[in-house]
C-alpha cells in the first residue's frame, strides 16, 4: 500500500521538487491532514504545469489559480483587462471558502496589492425588476473600471442608448443587455457580440469589478497628489499624469498602483487566517533571485529616463516584513528544502518508459510500459489522455491484462490490483524509490484542456462571415467609393438636407473639382466601398464628363470574355465524373467523437460543405478560408477519412517539411486505432524511406500522403487518388498549380490559406472555386498586441524576458541567411544566459529536424529562423514573435509569421522591427501599417482584401493587371461579373447587366435613423445600408427587431424609413419608376416592363374618383394626405389592387 503523504511524513530529498509530479503529490495528499488553506507559491513558469499536475492528485480539493498578471516589473505594458477581472474574482472566492489550495507566482507573493477592501466587496448583482436609475448604474460601472465604448464586444465594456445598457461582466460568458423602463430594469438578456442580437434571458446578473484601479474623485486627486511628491524634481513624466488627469489609463498604470491609495496590502491580508504557504525552494533565495531582476529593470529604466518609476520598495515587501504581518494572521512557512530525512520519491533513470508517445504500435508500446514494470513495482499506474480514451480501453482488452481502471490518484492509493489505469494528464511519469510504484505517462490532450480550447458558447471575438464582410465594406471619411452610375469618389458623412421643409439623411460623396453629390440614404445599394488600389492612389472621378462611361463600357466587354470563359471552364468541368464519397456510417461517426474539440458553427458548416461536395458525381474545387489556428486542418482530415475509408487515397500537400511532418505526427495521432495508413514524403526523410513509401502509393498500401511539392513529381504514381489537400494554397507558385490544375479532371481539389491570394479570392467570389469561410476563433484566443517600431536592444530584452519568465518560448525573424549568425550575436550580447537555436531552409534535414524536436520539447528559449517558420508551426509555449526588417516581407507573409503566435489562452506579442518610416517605400510602409491595424482574429479574409488595395487587382485568368478593375473597383468588377454570369446563363440582354435603377420616390415624409436616438455614425450608416439591400418584408422585419432588441423603442421617423423600404420593394416590383405625393395629390409613373394588372387598373379608374390616367404609364392620384400612414395605406393599397404576377400592361 501507498501512505498517503503528510507533513509529518514528508521525507523528500533536497531536489524532490524538481520531479513533475512527486511535489503536487506531496501538496495534495497532505491537505487531506490539514485543517487550513495552502497557500503555494511556484515559479511563474511551472504554474500552468503544477495546477494541472495538483488537479490529477487532488482531483476533489478546490484549488485557486491567482492569474499572473503576466508582465515584468516596471512593464510599458498593462496586463489584459480579463486577467484582472479573473484576478479580482478569486480575491473575492478565497474570501468566502474555508478550505483550499491557492496557487499564485513570486511576483504576486511580494508585490503590494491595493487594500483589500477597494478589491473584495464590491460586486452587486441586478435583477429583473429592480429599480436603479440608468445614471447611478453608469456611475457604478464606471468606478469599477468598465469603459464605456461605442460597442459591447470584450469583457470590460458597457454602453449606454437610451433605455439599453450594454454590459460584459467577468461573470458572463455572454454580455447582456438591460432593457429599462423609466429606472426599472425590465428585462435582463444577452446577447452575442458578434451581431449583437439577443440570446437568452437572465432574471440576474452578477456585476463584479474589472480593475484593481478605479477612477473615482478621491483615487484621482490622490493619485495627482502622491506624483507630484514622488517626482517632484522629474521634469519629464512620460505623459503619464496628464493622461490621467484625463481619465485615460496609460499603458503600463500597474506600476504606480501605489499612489492611487492610501496604503497597500499584501498577499498574506488577502488569504484567510492560519494560512500555511509552501515554496519549493528557501525563501531568502527566492528573495534575492527576484529582487536581483526587480533591481535590474529598475536600473535599467532609470537610466532611458522615457518616464519617472518608483522605488522598488514601494512596489514589493521583502520577506521580514512579510513574515512580520503574517504572524499577526498566525500564518506558517515550510520549505522542501528543509525536509529532507531520506529519498522517498526519485527521478527515473528510464525516462523513456514513463512518459511515451501514443502511436499506431500502441498495443506494442503498452505492453512494454508493463513488462518492464511488473517485476520492479508493486504497483503500476498507467495514465492515458482522455482524447484517447477509446484507443486505451480497446488495448487493454486485447491485451488480456489484468487491470482495473481507476477515477483518481486516490483510487489508485487504495486500489489492491497491481495494475490500474485511468484517463487525465500529468506531465511526466515518476516512481517511489522504494519500489512501492511507478507512474507511466503516455502523451495527449485531456478532455478538460480540449474543452477549454474551442467554446461552446460565442467568446466575445466570436465573428461570423457576415462580420467578416461587413468589416470589408466599412467606409471611413475620405475613403474611395463608387457609384454605379457617377463613379468613383470620397466618401465625406452623412449629413441632414431639408428639402420641402421635411428633414432627410443624405449620404455625401465628393468628385474631382470638388464637386459633391448627395444621394438619399434609401439608394444606398448603388453605392459601394472602392477596393483594387490604395485609398491614395484610387481614382477621382468628374461628373458629367463622360468618364465613367468610358470605364463602364470597357469594364463590361471584359467582363462578358471573363464570363465567357468561367462559362467554359465551368462546362467542362461539369463534364468531368468522380466518385461518390458517404461519409455517415459508424466508422465516421467514431472518428468524429475522437475530436475533443467543440467544433465552432463556421467549422461545423465547413465540414457540411466539403462531405457535400464529395457525395456528389462532380469533382470538389473548394477553397477554405480560415485563420491560423481556426480548425481547417480537422475539416480537411474529415474529408481525408471519408475518402480514405472508402478504400481511395489522399494526397495531403503542403509548402515546407517542417509543416510536413507537423501534419504527419498530427495525423497519427488523429488517425491512431484507424486502420488507415498514413505516409509523408519530403527532403527530411531518408532516401530508402521515400522509396518504400513511393512503392506503398504506387500500390495503394498508402492511404494518406502528406508531402511538400514532391507529391506532384512525374516519379510519384497514386493508384487510385480521390482527393488532393493543399496546404497553405498561397505559398504555391505557378508550376505547382498548373500541375495541381491536370488534376481537376476527377480529382477532389480542398485549398486551405488564412490569406487567399487576389487571384485565388477572385476565383471563388467568382464562382470558379466554391468557397468556405472560417471566421470562428477558438475559446480564449485573444488578438495579438502587435507592436511597429524600430529595433530596440530594450525592447527586445524586455519581450524574450517577459515570455521565458511565464514560461513560454520566442521566435525571432530574421530572413537573410548570411547575416542570421550575426543577430545571434546581438541576442546573446543582451540576454547572455538565453538558449537560442538557428533554423534555416539550408540547414541539412538531420540538423534541422534535431532543432526543431528541441523547441518543440521546450529545451529552446529562442528559435532563430527565417521564413520557414512561417507555415502552419503550432507550438502553444511560444506566444511572442520578433521579426527584423519586418518591411522587406509581404502582407501575407507578416501575417502568417504573426500567426504563429497566440495559438493558446495566454496574451500574444508580436514586435515588428523596420528602418526609420520615413525611409521606407509608400508600399513597405503600407503593408507594415496594414498588419498592425488589423489585430482582430479572423481578420485573414480582410487581408487578402488589403492585398488588393496595395498590390492591385490581377485578372482572373491571367497574369496581367486589369486597368478596368483599377478604374471600378475590384467589389463593383466582382459583381459585375457575376451578373454578366447570370445573364449568359439565363439568355438575358447583356446590355441590362450592370444597370442597376433605383427608384425615385419623394413622399415629404422624414425616413431616417435620428441622431439622438442612434448617435453612432457608423451604426446608422450600417443600417441604412443593410435596409437598403433588403428584397422583402421578412428582411425588413428581422432588422426591424434587430433595431428593437439593440436599441429600444424608436420614434416615428424610424417607422417612417421601415415602411418607406418596404413601399420601395413594393413597388420597385410592380414596375413602378418614380413616385411622388405631397399633401393634396400625387401620382405613380410605371416602367415599361412591370407586373400591372391592365383589367385591375381599369376597374380602380371607373369605379373610383380619385384615380385618373395621365398617359399610358402614369396614374394620378387625386386626394388628401395628412400624415405618413395615409401615405404608406394608399401605396400599400395600390400595389395590392394593380399587382399581377403574370400580366403585363
Amino acid at each position: 500500500m501507498i501512505k498517503a503523504l503528510s507533513f509529518e511524513t514528508f521525507k523528500l530529498d533536497t531536489n524532490c521538487h524538481k520531479i513533475p509530479g512527486a511535489w503536487e503529490c506531496v501538496i495534495a495528499s497532505s491537505l487531506c491532514h490539514w485543517d487550513d488553506s495552502l497557500a503555494v507559491v511556484v515559479p511563474k513558469k511551472n504554474i500552468e504545469r503544477f495546477v494541472r499536475n495538483l488537479k490529477f492528485f487532488g482531483n476533489d480539493i478546490e484549488i485557486l489559480e491567482i492569474p499572473s498578471l503576466g508582465i515584468l516589473p516596471y512593464d510599458r505594458q498593462s496586463p489584459s483587462l480579463q486577467i484582472i477581472a479573473h484576478r479580482i474574482h478569486v480575491f473575492n472566492k478565497i474570501s468566502v471558502q474555508k478550505k483550499q489550495i491557492i496557487v499564485l507566482d513570486e511576483d504576486t507573493f511580494f508585490s503590494r496589492l491595493p487594500p483589500k477592501e477597494e478589491v473584495v466587496g464590491h460586486s452587486f448583482e441586478i435583477f429583473r425588476g429592480q429599480t436603479v436609475s440608468l445614471n447611478e448604474l453608469s456611475r457604478d460601472l464606471s468606478n469599477l473600471g468598465y469603459y464605456r465604448k461605442r460597442q459591447v464586444k470584450e469583457i470590460g465594456d458597457f454602453v449606454i442608448r437610451g433605455s439599453i445598457v450594454d454590459v460584459f461582466p467577468f461573470s458572463s460568458t455572454e454580455p447582456v443587455r438591460l432593457d429599462y423602463f423609466g429606472d426599472t430594469v425590465e428585462s435582463i438578456r444577452t446577447f452575442d457580440p458578434s451581431n449583437q442580437r439577443s440570446t437568452g434571458t437572465l432574471d440576474s446578473i452578477l456585476i463584479d469589478p474589472i480593475n484593481e484601479i478605479r477612477f473615482n474623485q478621491d483615487s484621482l486627486r490622490r493619485f495627482q497628489k502622491n506624483f507630484r511628491l514622488s517626482f517632484q524634481e522629474n521634469a519629464n513624466d512620460g505623459g503619464v499624469l496628464e493622461q490621467v488627469q484625463n481619465l485615460v489609463r496609460p499603458s503600463g498604470l500597474e506600476c504606480y498602483m501605489p499612489l492611487f491609495f492610501e496604503r497597500t496590502d499584501l498577499i498574506c491580508d488577502y488569504l484567510p487566517n492560519n494560512t500555511v504557504y509552501i515554496f519549493d525552494n528557501n525563501l531568502d533565495d527566492i528573495e534575492n533571485s527576484f529582487f536581483l531582476m526587480v533591481k535590474e529593470r529598475y536600473h535599467l529604466l532609470s537610466q532611458l529616463g522615457e518616464r519617472p518609476i518608483l522605488d522598488p520598495n514601494c512596489l514589493y515587501a521583502g520577506v521580514d516584513e512579510i513574515k512580520r504581518l503574517s504572524k499577526q494572521n498566525n500564518c506558517e512557512f515550510l520549505f522542501s528544502s528543509k525536509h529532507h530525512a531520506s529519498n522517498n520519491l526519485t527521478a527515473n533513470v528510464y525516462k523513456k518508459n514513463l512518459t511515451l508517445p501514443i502511436s499506431i504500435d500502441f498495443d506494442k508500446t503498452l505492453l512494454f510500459a508493463i513488462n518492464s514494470s511488473v517485476k520492479k513495482f508493486k504497483k503500476i499506474l498507467i495514465v492515458i489522455p482522455e482524447d484517447k480514451l477509446d484507443i486505451g480501453l480497446a488495448s487493454f482488452k486485447r491485451l488480456g491484462q489484468r487491470c482495473i481502471q481507476v477515477s483518481n490518484w486516490a483510487d489508485f492509493v487504495d486500489a489492491t490490483e497491481q495494475i490500474c489505469f485511468m484517463f487525465g494528464s500529468l506531465s511526466s511519469g515518476f516512481y517511489a524509490k522504494d519500489g512501492s510504484f511507478v507512474v507511466h505517462v503516455f502523451k495527449g490532450r485531456t478532455k478538460s484542456e480540449s474543452l477549454k480550447t474551442r467554446k461552446k458558447s460565442k467568446s466575445p471575438l466570436t465573428k461570423t462571415f457576415e462580420e467578416v464582410v461587413n468589416k470589408l465594406t466599412s467606409w471611413d471619411i475620405d475613403s474611395p467609393v463608387v457609384h454605379r452610375q457617377y463613379g468613383v469618389g470620397r466618401f465625406k458623412g452623412l449629413t441632414i438636407l431639408a428639402t420641402d421643409g421635411v428633414d432627410n439623411e443624405y449620404l455625401e460623396i465628393g468628385y474631382a473639382d470638388e464637386d459633391k453629390l448627395y444621394i438619399p440614404v434609401r439608394n444606398m445599394s448603388l453605392v459601394e466601398r472602392y477596393t483594387g488600389a490604395s485609398p491614395d492612389s484610387a481614382p477621382l472621378h468628374k461628373l458629367g464628363s463622360g468618364q465613367w462611361d468610358k470605364v463602364k463600357k470597357r469594364a463590361k466587354q471584359k467582363a462578358t470574355d471573363t464570363a465567357t470563359e468561367i462559362l467554359e471552364i465551368l462546362a467542362r468541368r461539369s463534364e468531368n465524373k468522380c466518385k461518390r464519397y458517404f461519409a455517415r456510417d459508424d466508422a465516421y461517426t467514431t472518428f468524429c467523437q475522437r475530436f475533443y474539440f467543440d467544433e465552432t458553427p463556421d467549422q461545423k458548416q465547413a465540414i457540411d460543405q466539403v462531405l457535400k461536395d464529395l457525395n456528389s458525381t462532380q469533382p470538389m474545387d473548394r477553397l477554405l478560408c480560415g485563420d491560423v489556428g481556426f480548425g481547417k486542418t480537422e475539416v480537411a482530415m474529415r474529408a481525408a477519412f471519408a475518402v480514405a475509408n472508402s478504400g481511395d487515397q489522399v494526397a495531403f500537400l503542403a509548402p515546407t517539411t517542417i509543416l510536413v511532418q507537423q501534419h504527419f505526427e498530427t495525423l497519427v495521432d488523429r488517425f491512431s486505432g484507424t486502420a488507415i495508413q498514413i505516409a509523408a514524403l519530403s527532403r527530411s526523410i531518408e532516401k530508402k524511406k521515400i522509396s518504400d513509401t513511393i512503392s506503398d502509393i504506387q500500390s495503394g498500401m498508402a492511404d494518406i500522403v502528406i508531402g511538400t511539392h514532391k507529391l506532384l513529381s512525374d516519379s510519384v504514381r497514386f493508384k487510385n487518388l480521390g482527393l488532393l489537400i493543399v496546404d497553405e494554397e498561397h505559398r504555391f507558385g505557378v508550376m505547382q498549380k498548373e500541375k495541381i490544375k491536370k488534376l481537376r479532371g476527377d480529382v477532389n481539389i480542398l485549398s486551405m490559406t488564412a490569406t487567399p491570394i487576389p487571384r485565388t479570392l477572385h476565383m471563388s467570389l467568382s464562382g470558379m472555386k466554391e468557397l468556405s469561410i472560417m471566421a470562428t476563433p477558438p475559446e480564449n484566443r485573444n488578438p495579438i498586441n502587435t507592436s511597429v517600431l524600430e529595433w530596440s536592444d530594450e525592447i527586445i530584452k524586455e519581450a524574450i524576458t517577459r515570455e521565458i519568465t511565464r514560461g513560454g518560448q520566442v521566435y525571432f525573424i530574421h530572413n537573410e541567411v548570411k547575416t542570421i549568425h550575426q543577430i545571434e550575436d546581438k541576442i546573446k550580447r543582451i540576454l547572455p544566459d538565453v538558449s537560442i537555436k538557428i533554423v534555416h531552409g539550408q540547414l541539412d534535414k538531420i540538423s534541422l529536424s534535431n532543432v526543431m524536436t528541441e523547441f518543440f520539447r521546450g529545451d529552446v528559449d529562442v528559435l532563430l529562423a527565417t521564413t520557414i517558420v512561417e507555415s502552419g508551426i503550432d507550438n502553444p509555449r511560444t506566444n511572442t514573435i520578433i521579426i527584423n526588417r519586418a518591411d522587406k516581407l509581404g502582407l501575407a507573409q507578416l501575417y502568417q509569421l504573426r500567426g504563429r503566435v497566440g495559438r493558446s489562452n495566454r496574451s500574444a506579442h508580436a514586435y515588428m522591427f523596420i528602418p526609420n518610416r520615413e525611409l521606407l517605400s509608400a508600399e513597405s510602409l503600407k503593408r507594415v501599417e496594414a498588419i498592425e491595424s488589423l489585430n482582430e482574429l479572423g481578420m485573414g479574409f480582410l487581408l487578402a482584401s488589403n492585398d488588393l488595395e496595395i498590390r492591385g487587382a490581377g485578372e482572373v485568368l491571367g497574369e496581367d493587371q486589369s486597368g478596368e478593375i483599377h478604374q471600378m473597383g475590384f467589389s463593383m468588377f466582382n459583381d459585375l461579373l457575376l451578373k454578366t454570369l447570370k445573364t449568359l446563363r439565363s439568355g438575358g440582354h447583356l446590355n441590362d447587366s450592370f444597370e442597376k435603377k433605383e427608384i425615385e420616390i419623394n413622399l415629404k415624409v422624414t425616413a431616417l435613423l435620428p441622431e439622438n436616438y442612434l448617435p453612432d455614425v457608423h451604426e446608422r450608416l450600417s443600417l441604412y445600408k443593410r435596409l437598403a439591400a433588403t428584397k422583402n418584408d421578412n428582411e425588413i422585419d428581422l432588422i426591424e427587431e434587430e433595431i428593437l432588441d439593440r436599441f429600444g423603442n424608436y420614434p416615428q421617423p424610424v417607422q417612417n424609413l421601415i415602411d418607406l423600404t418596404k413601399i420601395k420593394n413594393r413597388l420597385t416590383e410592380l414596375g413602378v419608376k418614380k413616385v411622388e405625393i405631397n399633401n393634396r395629390s400625387g401620382w405613380l409613373e410605371f416602367d415599361k416592363d412591370n407586373h400591372v394588372s391592365l383589367n385591375n387598373m381599369m376597374d380602380l379608374i371607373t369605379n373610383n374618383t380619385f384615380y385618373s390616367l395621365k398617359n399610358s404609364q402614369t396614374l394620378r392620384i387625386n386626394k388628401d394626405f395628412d400624415n405618413p400612414e395615409t401615405i404608406f395605406g394608399q401605396l400599400n393599397f395600390l400595389y395590392d389592387k394593380l399587382w399581377e404576377s403574370n400580366g403585363k400592361t
